[in-house]
């Protein structure tokens, strides 16, 4: 049993690196090197599509188990438990795009300057960075 957790463990510290190493490659080899704003932009696109393609397996789902539910009213009630989940995925996921532009619009244009607001912040506290 021990042996099955540790080759799960395992595979998911290797799905893992495998997304952080995509999200360092560049799509073209002309590119320059990542650096953490490339990497952070990657980061973003990368989870909202995973919101996406994650939000339309769990609404599917739930019509399934919608479809096939019949007269039982628990199996029901889960199903729309799916769909309702899923929606506020959603939602959640435009709500966090919607607070990030409120605070400063540049987080979510893809090509932010991380240095620039470091030291911008860095200079508004009157601290060394």
């Amino acid at each position: 049993m021990s042996s099955l957790k540790a080759n799960s463990s395992a595979t998911i510290a290797r799905a893992l690196l495998w997304i952080g190493a995509a999200l360092l490659i560049p799509l073209d080899a002309s590119a320059q090197p990542v650096v953490a704003e490339t990497y952070l932009d990657n980061l973003y696109l990368w989870f909202l599509g995973f919101v996406g393609v994650a939000a339309l397996f769990a609404i599917v789902l739930g019509g399934i188990l919608y479809m096939f539910s019949g007269a039982n009213l628990t199996k029901v009630e889960q199903a729309r438990g799916w769909i309702r989940n899923a929606i506020f995925g959603i939602v959640l996921a435009a709500t966090s795009y919607l607070i990030l532009f409120i605070i400063n619009p540049n987080l979510v244009q893809h090509g932010f300057d991380i240095n620039k607001i470091i030291t911008d912040a860095c200079l508004a506290l009157s601290i060394t960075c």
